[in-house]
C-alpha cells in the first residue's frame, strides 16, 4: 500500500515539474455577452416608457369626458406623477411597481366616479360633458318611426346600458338605457362591435353584446 502511494506521489510530482498539470482557463466575454444586459435594460425602459405614455393619453381622454371636480383633480394628480418620471430622469426600467400602482389608481378613480354618478342620478346639461342625460322619457318618443333594420331588447344586463355618441369605448355617454327598453337597430357600421341604435328618443351607439338579437 505504501509503495502504491509513493508511486502516485512521484507521478504527480513529475507532471507538475513537466508542466502537465491542468490549470483553470477563463474565456473572455464576447461583445454580444457584454451588450446583452444593456439591451435588456433598454428594452424594459422602452416598454415602461410606452406604458407611461399610454397612461398619460388615457388620462387626457378621460378628462375630456367629464368636468367633475373630484375626478379631474385625481386625474391631474396621476398626470403630475407620471410626468415627474421624465422630469426627474428616473430609471423607468426599474419602476414596474410604481407604474402599475398609477394604473390601478386610475381604475379606482373611474369606479368611484361611476358610483357617484349612479347614486346622485345626475341629469344631463347642454354645457356639461360629464353628466349623463336624464332617463325620463316623458318628452321623448319611445317608438321609432323611421327606417331601421330590426327591433330587439337587452340581454338581461345587470345595470343600465350606456349609449355613446360615437362607436368608440372612449366616446361620451349620451344616455343610460333602462334594462327593459326597446332597442331599434338602425345600422351596424362597425359590424364586429357597435350598432347604431335608437332607444327612448335617443340615437347613438352601443355594443352588440348587450342585445338579445345580434343580426
Amino acid at each position: 500500500m505504501k509503495k502504491a502511494i509513493i508511486i502516485f506521489l512521484i507521478t504527480i510530482s513529475n507532471q507538475f515539474i513537466s508542466g502537465q498539470t491542468t490549470s483553470a482557463r477563463f474565456e473572455p466575454f464576447t461583445y454580444e455577452q457584454m451588450r446583452a444586459p444593456l439591451l435588456e435594460a433598454q428594452e424594459k425602459y422602452n416598454n415602461n416608457s410606452a406604458k407611461v405614455d399610454a397612461l398619460i393619453n388615457w388620462i387626457f381622454k378621460l378628462k375630456k369626458n367629464t368636468t367633475e371636480t373630484e375626478f379631474s383633480l385625481s386625474m391631474d394628480s396621476f398626470y403630475k406623477e407620471l410626468k415627474s418620471y421624465y422630469e426627474k430622469h428616473l430609471d423607468l426600467a426599474k419602476m414596474d411597481t410604481q407604474i402599475k400602482q398609477v394604473e390601478l389608481g386610475i381604475k379606482e378613480a373611474i369606479d368611484s366616479y361611476n358610483k357617484r354618478i349612479k347614486s346622485s342620478n345626475v341629469k344631463a346639461d347642454n354645457t356639461t360633458t360629464s353628466s349623463y342625460n336624464s332617463n325620463t322619457t316623458s318628452n321623448k318618443q319611445n317608438e321609432f318611426s323611421e327606417q331601421y333594420k330590426f327591433q330587439t331588447t337587452f340581454d338581461n344586463p345587470l345595470d343600465k346600458v350606456p349609449l355613446r355618441e360615437l362607436p368608440d369605448i372612449d366616446s361620451r355617454i349620451t344616455y343610460m338605457c333602462p334594462i327593459n327598453a326597446t332597442v331599434y337597430v338602425i345600422d351596424n357600421p362597425t359590424r364586429d362591435v357597435y350598432f347604431k341604435v335608437y332607444v327612448n328618443g335617443y340615437t347613438g351607439y352601443l355594443s352588440k353584446g348587450y342585445l338579445k338579437r345580434k343580426w
